[in-house]
């Protein structure tokens, strides 16, 4: 329990940033400014809300780049009305990625999705019994 809480805390900071970037990309930005300082201020609380040490902090680091992998596009691919396999033209990333579609693509993503969910249940001892995620 204590490290799908941890799991789930960290996908949902990446599923809100993919949003607020796609509706950034959309013209709402409004909307995109309140969605990325919500990102931001559960990622600065994300020690205190799930009571996490110092020495975790590579694991934390690790995770939530591996959700981002996972999960970003895709969200960001829905929010904007796009295929969800849509991959850019522009940018590093996309590049990458187009070099590894369409086989290495949901396999890789799913590879990092393993990894992220692997990483907390191993090595982190989440302890939630002061924390208010409860």
């Amino acid at each position: 329990m204590r490290e799908f809480m941890f799991i789930l805390y960290y996908v949902v900071c990446v599923i809100i940033g993919a949003v607020a970037d796609g509706v950034r990309d959309e013209g709402m930005l409004f909307l995109a400014h309140g969605l990325a300082a919500v990102e931001i201020g559960l990622l600065l609380m994300s020690p205190f809300a799930l009571n996490l040490r110092m020495r975790d902090w590579w694991i934390v680091l690790l995770s939530y780049v591996f959700y981002r992998v996972a999960f970003f596009d895709y969200t960001y691919n829905i929010t904007r009305g796009l295929d969800l396999f849509y991959v850019g033209e522009s940018s590093f990333w996309d590049i990458l990625i187009k070099k590894q579609y369409p086989v290495g693509l949901l396999w890789g993503r799913g590879v990092f999705l393993l990894v992220g969910i692997s990483l907390p249940i191993k090595y982190l001892n989440v302890k939630f019994e002061n924390s208010f995620m409860l």
